[in-house]
């Protein structure tokens, strides 16, 4: 009989940590709150700023960026680079309420690049965030 090789892909973990980045207070609570429904330990800032200061000061894994794409100062695509010079393993979702073809005819992101539209289910989320781990 022969042994079975491991499953290497990444599993969705069940208590990671998501850095959660968004300006809009009510949809940053609204987005946090089915964040921890879901057993999610969630950081939250209100500016890519603010982000990469939790981001340097929490002395655990991040195990996924969930950031707005539109952000003051700096914007989501940039936030992301400059957090995976830190932390290479963080996986990134972004959103925004500006429609995807946008967003990326006005170089903001990459196509392909994990995205959803606001607004959203916590459902639609929470399937974008496993597919990120599939």
């Amino acid at each position: 009989m022969t042994e079975e090789p491991p499953d290497t892909r990444r599993r969705l973990p069940t208590r990671g940590t998501i850095l959660l980045v968004e300006d809009a207070p009510v949809v940053r609570a609204y987005i946090l709150a089915a964040l921890a429904r879901d057993g999610w330990s969630v950081l939250t800032a209100s500016s890519a700023e603010e982000a990469l200061r939790k981001a340097l000061a929490h002395p655990d894994a991040i195990d996924v960026l969930v950031a707005d794409v539109v952000l003051p100062q700096m914007n989501g695509g940039e936030l992301a680079d400059r957090l995976l010079e830190l932390r290479p393993d963080t996986r990134v979702l972004f959103m925004s309420g500006t429609p995807e073809e946008e967003i990326y005819a006005k170089g903001l992101l990459r196509p392909g690049t994990p995205y959803l539209e606001k607004p959203f289910e916590p459902a639609v989320l929470l399937d974008a965030l496993h597919a990120l781990f599939s």
